[in-house]
């Protein structure tokens, strides 16, 4: 009896594991088709001669921390727009989804961190802070919106800095808080990894990066080694492994197209079925990525970037939620309802150079009060995106474009 007992119990804990590895695989693709949705409203809406990046991942684990207080018709738009689910084994699964992404070893770090600022003044429902403090590790810290917000911004944008390794030194613009603010969600994420082959020192050489307006000198970093490489009928693409199961895929439009040719393809399918996959699917040439002895050359490149994200959420269908009149239901946040999502600050640093990558992200979402709110305001060297992969899930953390060395 005790032997049909355990087996039972290893079929229910395999069970188990198949599903929560598919649920990963799920939160993978909606973070990815998320991400990729926003780039392609940015582009739609900014000069193809500006460099890009951002973090799909920080801006759903803060808007996922939103979303838990949101009901009736904002809780179905942050729904329509992330394919969140409002079920307990939902918000479960995606905090174990994203912790499944962290990494802390001496060559890889990946950290995620959240925190609530709370104004003193202010109660949420404790089924709301339930959930954000033990599925998302959040802490609660307790300040004073109405009367000390100069201090306030000071420590979440400290707490950012900290968390990102001084990276990301303001958050939280100045005076962009204001008397009428609640409660405001962060989240960071820091990556550094090493690449698996790193590019030697002496072979960084000079050379031209043809921008779409001319030519631009600029560092090179340079490698002759296996490399994973695809051509395809309108593009080439490399990936580079880090040394810790993740990766970063670099796509450049062959040379008689544009970047935005490539852009306008770039659609939540196209990626998946191209460049979604595992580092063990890459190994096993599953892909259609080869191992093979070529020359690359690669810009070392940095970038520092803003996002106005507010506006671009609203034109992909969440527009309840920064209403100032009735239709922003946060009463899953608190009992009295009156709060709004005033603003989403998003900021990006990241800097590709001959030993690996480093970057981070932090994203803030800021409610006030409804009603009343203050008023606000393969020689890469031509245009090419780019992708940093979780290596087990294919999560995209970071993607982006680099399409002028000057512009950094």
């Amino acid at each position: 009896m005790k032997k049909k007992s355990a087996i039972l119990l290893l079929l229910l804990c395999f069970c188990m594991q198949i599903v929560l590895a598919q649920a990963k695989e799920d939160f993978a693709k909606d973070n990815n088709k998320f991400g990729l949705n926003i780039y392609q409203l940015w582009t739609e809406k900014n000069t193809d001669n500006d460099n890009f990046v951002f973090s799909p991942l920080s801006l759903s684990n803060a808007l996922s921390m939103a979303y838990w207080g949101a009901k009736n018709k904002t809780a179905t738009q942050f729904e329509q727009v992330f394919n969140f689910q409002n079920t307990p084994k939902f918000h479960k699964n995606y905090a174990l989804f994203s912790q499944s992404l962290v990494r802390d070893t001496e060559i890889t770090q990946t950290k995620i961190a959240n925190a609530i600022w709370l104004d003193k003044q202010f109660r949420i429902q404790q089924t709301y802070q339930d959930i954000l403090v033990n599925s998302f590790a959040n802490k609660v810290q307790l300040v004073d919106f109405k009367n000390d917000i100069i201090e306030t911004e000071k420590q979440i944008n400290q707490w950012a800095k900290e968390q990102t390794k001084e990276k990301i030194t303001v958050l939280i613009p100045p005076n962009s808080l204001s008397n009428l603010t609640r409660l405001v969600i962060t989240n960071t994420l820091y990556f550094n990894a090493k690449w698996l082959s790193p590019f030697e020192e002496q072979n960084i050489k000079d050379g031209v990066f043809f921008t779409k307006q001319k030519e631009v000198k600029t560092a090179f970093m340079n490698q002759k080694s296996e490399i994973f490489y695809w051509q395809a009928e309108n593009f080439e693409s490399i990936v580079l492994p880090f040394s810790d199961m993740q990766y970063m895929t670099f796509v450049m439009p062959k040379s008689n197209l544009s970047l935005q040719n490539l852009e306008q393809q770039l659609t939540s399918d196209f990626y998946q079925s191209n460049f979604m996959f595992s580092i063990d699917d890459l190994l096993i040439e599953k892909t259609n990525f080869e191992s093979q002895e070529i020359h690359l050359s690669l810009p070392r490149f940095k970038m520092d970037i803003t996002l106005p994200i507010k506006s671009l959420l609203i034109n992909l269908g969440l527009k309840y939620a920064f209403d100032v009149e009735e239709n922003a239901d946060f009463s899953g946040i608190t009992a009295s309802n009156f709060l709004r999502i005033d603003e989403i600050f998003h900021k990006t640093f990241l800097d590709v150079n001959e030993e690996g990558v480093e970057a981070a992200s932090a994203t803030a979402v800021v409610f006030d009060e409804r009603g009343g709110a203050s008023v606000k305001e393969v020689k890469f060297n031509r245009p090419f995106l780019f992708f940093i992969c979780d290596g087990y899930s294919g999560t995209i953390l970071f993607q982006g474009r680099f399409v002028n060395p000057e512009k950094q």
